[in-house]
């Protein structure tokens, strides 16, 4: 009798055992890749990951900083979110807009321009009269949120080359002053000689949630001719 109540409580927890690890292998699901965003270095910035065992959506970001000539990553953050992520439409490859020099030298050329936020190039420096070769750019913040800029995917004449840029969350409401540019040391560094054209990607985003789709996505080119 004695060794048949063993046995039962043998299987019992066996029984209790396999259940455990069927719930806890269940909820550490691996997180599968609903889509990513890389910065124009290439470098992997975002992702959004869906756990399918507790239906939950979360936000990683990849922070980099630059190490022996390369983009090096120091650091991740893993966020949850409260609601499946919107799509983001303007991660499609947008219609290529065409400026001039000549135009921005006559007035101030709306590169963007919806009921969000309108980016306007005010002006365009010379390096060998300026310090460095530069866009002035303004941002009016036309919405009730915060907001950033982003500059994407810069390349001039065609070769990958990142610009000296740096902003802040432009408050709802308010104008901001920016400029981006490019300093000799650089452009020797990526064996650009002279400018003949610049594309780059502007992307504005919701500063409390950048998976929400951005206020504006739009890839400009400047020639200078």
């Amino acid at each position: 009798m004695k060794r048949l109540l063993c046995i039962l409580l043998a299987v019992l927890l066996l029984m209790v055992f396999t259940a455990c690890n069927t719930a806890k292998t269940k909820t550490a699901a691996p997180l599968t890749e609903v889509n990513s965003l890389y910065d124009q270095y290439g470098n992997l910035i975002q992702q959004t990951l869906y756990n399918e065992a507790t239906e939950e959506y979360f936000l990683k970001e990849f922070m980099y900083t630059y190490q022996n000539k390369k983009w090096v990553c120091t650091d991740q953050r893993l966020t949850l979110l409260s609601a499946a992520p919107t799509k983001d439409t303007t991660q499609e490859v947008p219609a290529l807009k065409i400026f001039h020099t000549t135009d921005i030298t006559r007035k101030p050329v709306v590169l963007v321009d919806n009921d969000k936020v309108r980016v306007t190039l005010t002006d365009c420096h010379d390096a060998e009269l300026w310090y460095m070769f530069a866009y002035e750019i303004r941002v009016d913040n036309k919405s009730n949120q915060v907001i950033t800029m982003s500059i994407e995917n810069c390349a001039i004449m065609g070769i990958g080359c990142p610009p000296l840029f740096s902003i802040d969350h432009i408050e709802p409401g308010r104008t901001a002053y920016f400029t981006l540019g490019w300093d000799p040391e650089t452009l020797e560094r990526f064996y650009i000689p002279y400018i003949d054209n610049v594309e780059f990607m502007i992307r504005i985003l919701d500063n409390s949630n950048w998976n929400m789709p951005a206020y504006a996505g739009e890839r400009v080119l400047i020639k200078h001719n």
